[in-house]
């Protein structure tokens, strides 16, 4: 492409803009819904997290990176799922300090409540887009979210942007698990 910098950048904020606010959005139409389950959008997104790590769990730290909110916030969130018995907490054997939260039984059965109640609404959705282009359209924005921060510390032409592979096997927008006793 041979776009001038005013383009890339109007590019940018039209392409971000976009992606922003169909996902504000998206996250509205489901907290609706969720309201009526007496849950909220955070709520479920922190279960659903903590499904998708299960036997291992997550830490708050986790959870915060993963949904965009700040560590209290999360705090009185995974509160509020512990005083409903839908997660448990355990403290790591290598580090006392450290604490995991993982899917009580009732957690797990309220999750698959919660599945069989949104599955036709969002069955409706996803029936819009096929399963390759939902897979693609991850895989883009992951691409472009890699690219922008593999350049963020780099004075390098927008135009030679490199774009990073997504791999299979990552989940959409969970982050890897971070191994620090490995390293």
């Amino acid at each position: 492409m041979n776009d001038t910098p005013k383009q890339h950048v109007a590019r940018w904020a039209s392409t971000t803009g976009r992606i922003v606010a169909g996902a504000r959005r998206l996250r509205e139409l489901l907290a609706q819904r969720l309201s009526q389950l007496n849950l909220s959008d955070a709520e479920f997104s922190s279960l659903w997290l903590v499904h998708a790590r299960q036997p291992h769990g997550v830490n708050q730290r986790e959870i915060a990176c993963h949904l965009g909110l700040s560590p209290a916030r999360i705090s009185g969130i995974v509160e509020r799922l512990r005083t409903l018995g839908l997660l448990a907490s355990e403290r790591s054997d290598k580090d006392r300090r450290k604490q995991h939260w993982r899917l009580t039984a009732d957690g797990a059965q309220r999750l698959d409540d919660l599945t069989r109640e949104l599955s036709p609404w969002i069955h409706r959705c996803l029936g819009q887009v096929s399963a390759s282009e939902h897979t693609e359209l991850a895989n883009r924005i992951e691409m472009l979210v890699r690219a922008a921060e593999e350049t963020a510390d780099h004075a390098t032409s927008v135009a030679s942007f490199p774009i990073a592979e997504t791999p299979d096997s990552m989940p959409s927008f969970i982050p890897p698990r971070e191994n620090k006793e490995a390293a």
